[in-house]
């Protein structure tokens, strides 16, 4: 991140990108969080990626600005989005497609190591135990439930999908474990 910075300090083409996050970042501080919605009856897809695209610009904001109110304000916006993903909404639609959960499973394990300093006790078990209840647990359900119609490669891709945001989650069970 220093790195990034100095780099940002330093070169008009990065100075310029960050601007770019920060002023989108901004942008999504009075948005109202994403809804969960299933509008093929199938996948919660778009919600998903909406929410993990939030959390990384505003995460990416966060580390690069240095304006501590607005570290304060993205932190809070992370806060909003991930309550709502895990607490208000039902599910992460795995039964039905489980690609969905890669993506905001990832989003949300990335915002939780950023802003971990800045969460409290309460917010960082909360986000650690509704992300082991919502996703993790499901990595260890029977894999027969897994749609028969779907050819090998493709039940491979949805696979790895959950993967990602599973090792990244793990490895923040496994490195947080006793805060």
């Amino acid at each position: 991140i220093d790195e990034l910075k100095h780099d940002i300090a330093t070169n008009n083409l990065k100075a310029n990108g960050a601007k770019a996050v920060i002023h989108m970042a901004d942008n999504l501080l009075d948005t109202d969080v994403v809804e969960y919605k299933i509008p093929d009856g199938i996948r919660l897809f778009t919600s998903c990626l909406t929410v993990r695209n939030r959390l990384f610009t505003l995460s990416t904001a966060y580390m690069i600005t240095e304006d501590a109110d607005k570290k304060r304000a993205y932190v809070d916006k992370i806060w909003e989005e991930i309550y709502n993903a895990l607490v208000v909404w039902p599910d992460w639609n795995l039964e039905r497609h489980y690609l969905d959960s890669g993506k905001i499973g990832t989003g949300i394990a990335v915002a939780y190591d950023v802003c971990y300093n800045d969460f409290t006790a309460e917010q960082r078990s909360l986000i650690r135990t509704a992300l082991c209840e919502k996703y993790l647990y499901y990595q260890d359900c029977d894999r027969q439930t897994q749609p028969s119609w779907l050819p090998e490669s493709a039940r491979d891709y949805l696979k790895k999908q959950m993967i990602a945001g599973t090792i990244i989650s793990e490895e923040i069970q496994l490195t947080t474990a006793g805060n």
